[in-house]
């Protein structure tokens, strides 16, 4: 079996820290002051394309399931086998270490971490026995109760025949998106205008066609003086290892949305997503801002569940991010970086002020600095403590800028070296 991985540029690896300052320092360093790569995403996360190349096996995997593991034995990703190839995109907690294809109806293949030389190099087929984290091998029940091809053994939902296989993305914890709100104008760089956690669970078919998605968002906070809606984005994800590029989906991808009082389908100008509220204080239970200045709550939850179209065509490598709009000026997004506008969004607004978006080239919502007005985290299980209002995250968090400089290099464990002066308190 052969095994190909492309690590993204967004992935980040562990280093080492440097150069850091004292919050106390009279004239400390500004956001301004970090020179970053053109090609940084501002994400700390770990993207990856991995193909499976199983022709090799002499095996009859037809029909068959197989599941990327972590090295605890937790459900990653999983399809169903329909060829010799299958390809995963994997977006995965930083840190995250060694990956396993686990193929229930045979043994265990190992996926080593990236190596030196930047590729992945692939394990031996055990002959007798799974690893000793699964347990042992499991015996397969040929039972097919809802005939969709898919034994009941490897089937999530063995009565269903519309639905296979159920994943969590990230497979545990939540991607954190903290974002600044003043777009095309720079903010004050606390980012804490928007702090949100999101997962989601998606459903598939036995052809591994994306059925329905269940959606998760935890509204940390909201410190921002404007009003801003919140949306849904659904994009193809179509980086190469020198460059960042997201892609709209078509239109009318979304069926039917269900759950959570503010949520619907879209709106009248934008069809390849969801929008969730046309202000974030109407998915509050009472008015908070948890940024140490403003009103104090305990986050509330949203959750919604939005079929996709069974005609429409999902790519693997779809990915979904949120996005903010103005209450009152529908066509003024703020994303984050290398993400593109919606089909809502007005493009008189590019190139003014702070924003340096050259649309012809995909580079969207960074500033001449190569800033952005949003950072992504996938940190696992994890908590993120966001800043007071006002504080520069440099502040709170000295590695934040080494972090940058490197391009996601180093220090990518800024987020738990923290001045505790300089963060929200709940």
């Amino acid at each position: 079996m052969r095994l190909t991985a492309l690590l993204l540029p967004t992935a980040m690896l562990v280093g080492l820290s440097s150069c850091l300052f004292s919050s106390d320092d009279p004239d400390p360093p500004s956001f301004q002051s970090i020179s970053v790569p053109d090609n940084f995403s501002w994400s700390l996360s770990q993207k990856q394309f991995v193909n499976i190349d199983f022709s090799d096996l002499g095996l009859e995997l037809e029909n068959k399931r197989v599941n990327v593991r972590d090295e605890n034995g937790s459900l990653v990703a999983a399809q169903i086998i329909h060829s010799d190839l299958s390809s995963f995109y994997l977006e995965l907690p930083i840190g995250t270490g060694t990956l396993y294809l686990d193929i229930p109806s045979q043994n265990l293949v190992k996926i080593y971490p990236k190596n030196q030389s930047g590729d992945f190099t692939f394990g031996q087929l055990a002959d007798t026995s799974f690893d000793p984290y699964f347990g042992n091998k499991p015996s397969i029940s040929e039972m097919d109760s809802d005939l969709d091809g898919v034994v009941d053994s490897e089937d999530d939902a063995p009565t269903n025949p519309e639905l296979a296989i159920s994943y969590k993305i990230p497979y545990k914890g939540y991607k954190v998106v903290a974002m600044e709100d003043l777009w095309p104008e720079q903010g004050d760089f606390d980012f804490n205008d928007l702090v949100l956690r999101f997962n989601q669970k998606h459903h598939f078919n036995s052809e591994n066609q994306l059925y329905k998605g269940n959606y998760e968002l935890i509204l940390d906070a909201v410190g921002g003086i404007n009003r801003h809606g919140l949306g849904f984005q659904f994009v193809r994800d179509e980086s190469t290892a020198d460059k960042i590029m997201y892609k709209s989906l078509p239109s009318n991808i979304v069926s039917d949305v269900t759950g959570g009082e503010t949520v619907k389908m879209h709106d009248a100008l934008y069809t390849a997503g969801v929008y969730v509220t046309e202000d974030l204080h109407f998915i509050q239970s009472e008015f908070y801002n948890n940024n140490g200045e403003g009103p104090t709550h305990t986050p509330d939850t949203t959750r919604f569940e939005v079929s996709f179209s069974p005609s429409s065509t999902i790519p693997t490598n779809m990915c979904t991010m949120i996005y903010l709009f103005d209450r009152w000026d529908r066509g003024k997004e703020v994303h984050l970086p290398f993400f593109p506008p919606t089909s809502a969004a007005n493009d008189a607004y590019f190139g003014t002020e702070a924003d340096a978006s050259i649309p012809l080239e995909d580079i969207w919502y960074k500033s001449s600095e190569n800033h952005p007005w949003g950072i992504e985290m996938i940190i696992g299980d994890e908590d993120f403590k966001h800043t007071k209002e006002g504080v520069n995250i440099i502040l709170a968090f000295p590695e934040f800028r080494e972090w940058g400089r490197s391009g996601g290099d180093s220090n990518t464990d800024w987020y738990e070296k923290s001045k505790e002066n300089n963060l929200f308190q709940d």
